[in-house]
């Protein structure tokens, strides 16, 4: 299965890849819970990342796995795995409900920890509806804004801006000053790659087009 590897795809899922970040959105959150202790919160970001690295390694090789591949993907791998009967569809479609969940609690905690006056009713319904919402667009639709949403907010947010704002606070190692400034450049580096493409300077066509 894993002879049948391209790397040109793995490069053009890049952005959409990136949205796995967001999960990140909730680290403020996090901090103001653990009352900012430093050795808690690194402790709960350790494993709240372990396990969604574990989470997005099973769903990889139930994907290989399952998913038949004669000469070429053909269809959805989504839609065959919940096409198939059995414990594998209640599975792919519980993955999917717990993920729409958890999207809607992190977001909502985020926006209550940014908006303390805001009613917590009133975050929670109109981000539940901005995350369902989705769900009703056609499919392409959906998987142009993944893209894009990956290609330049999430990649300015989580690489540009905070190694910028890392940067701008004092007493610095050489080591860390290197890291900071290596993810900048590098996340730099994509952003201005991904607007080529889109302008059609290094492909046809964009690629959420």
């Amino acid at each position: 299965r894993l002879a049948r590897t391209d790397w040109h795809s793995c490069a053009r899922s890049l952005p959409s890849i990136l949205q796995l970040f967001v999960y990140l959105e909730v680290t403020p959150s996090i901090a103001s819970i653990l009352q900012l202790k430093r050795r808690r919160i690194k402790r709960a970001i350790f494993v709240g990342s372990v396990l969604l690295l574990l989470l997005e390694a099973t769903w990889s090789a139930l994907g290989l796995a399952l998913v038949p591949f004669h000469g070429g993907l053909r269809e959805d791998p989504v839609a065959l795995l919940l096409g198939q009967n059995g414990p594998v569809s209640s599975a792919v479609l519980a993955l999917g409900c717990f993920a729409v969940l958890t999207t809607i609690l992190g977001t909502n905690l985020a926006l209550r920890s940014f908006c303390g006056d805001a009613k917590p009713l009133a975050a929670l319904a109109s981000y539940s509806f901005c995350v369902l919402a989705p769900a009703l667009a056609p499919k392409g639709a959906f998987f142009a804004a993944i893209d894009f949403a990956g290609a330049y907010p999430v990649t300015l947010l989580w690489g540009c801006a905070l190694p910028l704002m890392a940067l701008a606070q004092r007493n610095k190692s050489r080591r860390q000053l290197v890291l900071l400034l290596s993810l900048f450049f590098i996340s730099l580096a994509m952003v201005i790659s991904f607007a080529l493409q889109d302008l059609g300077l290094l492909s046809r066509a964009a690629r959420w087009a």
